[in-house]
């Protein structure tokens, strides 16, 4: 029987994974407005259609609509960037002055520019990256409804 702590911790992990997967969803959508493809057959990466989403909002009409939909995408990469750095990380002992172990802590290698960070591995720890997945999705209504507005019209 594990501890309750543990399953506290495995708890916030089943979170963290439905909000990156809500994340992903809807800055699939905004990419696919802005650069508009067969999503069925779209295999790129969510990174990569970020990237090329970004690059294509720069051959749009300068404004703060397309500024807004930009900034978005940026906090929605950094956001997925943490869910990544989180879940590839390196599993890690943590032990007091007297060498006994008194928990676990994930050691995430620095991945696009990020420093090394060893994160608790406790509800807390969990939870830093939930609120940052949470907190770009918050706003991904007001992205897609400025990239259908101001795209470009073919």
């Amino acid at each position: 029987m594990s501890h309750p702590l543990e399953d506290e911790v495995l708890i916030e992990l089943g979170k963290l994974t439905w909000a990156a997967v809500e994340l992903e969803d809807r800055v699939d959508a905004v990419c696919h407005c802005i650069r508009h493809t067969n999503p069925r057959e779209d295999r790129r990466a969510i990174g990569q259609k970020i990237r090329d989403a970004r690059s294509d909002l720069r051959t749009w009409s300068e404004g703060s609509a397309v500024r807004e939909v930009d900034g978005w995408l940026a906090a929605a990469a950094s956001a997925l960037e943490s869910r990544n750095a989180f879940l590839h990380a390196t599993p890690l002992a943590v032990f007091d002055g007297n060498q006994q172990p008194v928990g676990v802590a994930l050691a995430e290698m620095p991945r696009t520019g990020r420093n090394y960070n060893e994160r608790p591995m406790t509800v807390k720890g969990v939870r830093e990256v939930i609120i940052e997945l949470e907190a770009a999705k918050a706003e991904w209504v007001g992205a897609i409804r400025s990239a259908s507005q101001n795209r470009p019209r073919l």
